[in-house]
């Protein structure tokens, strides 16, 4: 048997459990979207299949980041925070930043 890495059991499951409230959640919430006509090209499980794919890349990056050891996040988070810290004042930056109903809190991907 491979060498199994200490991790919170209790933690993966109440996660698990939570990304499946949320998946039921977003259909409940989108299911009757396709009735109006800003949605009328949405089949009944768009929102659902998006949400899932959505939280399949979010396990995948988590696994990635499951398997470096703490001690390099620890050496890594200084630069991190400074990294943080600069996207949030770029979202300030007329041109970078983008507003949407008012609110400045998006960067501006033109690719997505």
């Amino acid at each position: 048997r491979s060498k199994m890495m200490n991790y919170d059991e209790l933690l993966v499951w109440v996660t698990m459990i939570l990304m499946l409230f949320g998946m039921v959640m977003v259909y409940s919430a989108s299911i009757a979207l396709p009735d109006s006509p800003k949605y009328a090209n949405y089949k009944n499980n768009h929102f659902l299949l998006r949400q899932a794919m959505f939280i399949l890349i979010s396990v995948v990056a988590g696994a990635f980041a499951f398997r470096i050891p703490v001690a390099t996040w620890q050496k890594l988070a200084p630069y991190l925070f400074v990294a943080t810290l600069i996207l949030l004042v770029i979202v300030l930056v007329p041109g970078l930043g983008k507003g949407v109903n008012g609110a400045k809190r998006w960067i501006s991907l033109k690719v997505l």
